[in-house]
Order: structure tokens, then sequence, then C-alpha cells
């Protein structure tokens, strides 16, 4: 099981649907897990082939950067 398939099975089993879901990745292999959900966003600072699919790029995912995005 990878992350484009574990997931998605788990929120339809919990009655979550695509566009209820936010996804965050940064490196290649998060690609196809970014090509489920309809929120692709990407850290600002993700490998370019993540930003490339990105609906919205946030901020960084490094603590101490300004710019936090989401809390690790």
């Amino acid at each position: 099981m990878t992350k484009a398939t574990g997931w998605p099975s788990s929120a339809e089993s919990h009655g979550i649907v695509p566009h209820e879901v936010l996804a965050i990745g940064d490196m290649p292999n998060d690609v196809p897990m970014l090509q489920w959900p309809v929120a692709r966003t990407p850290w600002r600072n993700a490998h370019p082939a993540v930003v490339e699919v990105a609906d919205e790029v946030i901020g960084s995912k490094h603590r101490g950067e300004d710019d936090d995005a989401v809390a690790n």
C-alpha cells in the first residue's frame, strides 16, 4: 500500500469525498497522492515535480522559518 492508494481508501470508507481533502507533499513519491484530491498543496520548498502538479503552494515545512505553513 502507498500514500496514493491507502489514504483514499481510508477516506472513502469514512465517507470523506475528494473535495473535502487537502493533501500536502514535498517529494516525487507524493505526486500520485497529490493527483487524487481536489486540493493539491505542496510546500514552497518541495521538489519541482511536486510543485508542478500543485493547485496552490504553501509556506515551508521546516520549523524556524518565518512562513511555517503547517505545524509539525
